[in-house]
């Protein structure tokens, strides 16, 4: 019986720059959100993540159903943000930590960007429209749309992101 032989040669072990690479990009986050750090609304008690709280979950207490608005978009958006951090993560595999950042940071602005677009399209957000009484009122304070969330657009503009180190 004939048992074949097969020699292998490692030429090059990257397994340490693969280890270390994974570990860096698993502790890296990249977030959409609304901070709670200076998110204070003018002459208003209640500040933008507050409000953005409010009104992602909904207040039954309030008559206010939920309206949520960054995972949604994000989700809609999966491929395209997916891409991005796939991406990143090619760039750090092959040692360019500059285009894994910039990959990072386009995923974020792109997350950022749908969240804030979500407002604008009732086809893909599915909202409930407002009552009569809130319609009536933005119509008082002469807004020419009353679409649910938009009235100063304070909350929606307070979306940004962050990328920074878990932990």
């Amino acid at each position: 019986m004939f048992t074949p032989t097969v020699k292998t040669t490692i030429i090059e072990d990257h397994s340490a720059h693969l280890k270390k690479v994974l570990k860096h990009i698993a502790n890296i986050d990249v977030l959409v959100g609304i901070p709670q750090k200076n998110t204070t609304r003018k002459g208003e008690p209640v500040t933008n993540a507050e409000l953005a709280f409010i009104h992602s979950n909904g207040s039954p207490i309030r008559n206010i159903p939920a309206r949520p608005f960054i995972e949604p978009a994000i989700e809609n958006d999966r491929e395209n943000i997916s891409q991005l951090l796939s991406d990143a993560m090619s760039a750090a595999l092959s040692g360019d930590g500059l285009e894994a950042n910039k990959k990072l940071k386009e995923a974020g602005m792109r997350g950022q960007a749908v969240s804030q677009l979500w407002f604008e399209q009732p086809d893909k957000n599915q909202w409930p429209e407002n009552s009569p009484a809130t319609k009536a009122r933005k119509l008082k304070k002469h807004s020419t749309d009353p679409k649910p969330l938009i009235d100063t657009g304070e909350m929606r503009k307070s979306i940004t992101f962050v990328i920074r180190k878990k932990g």
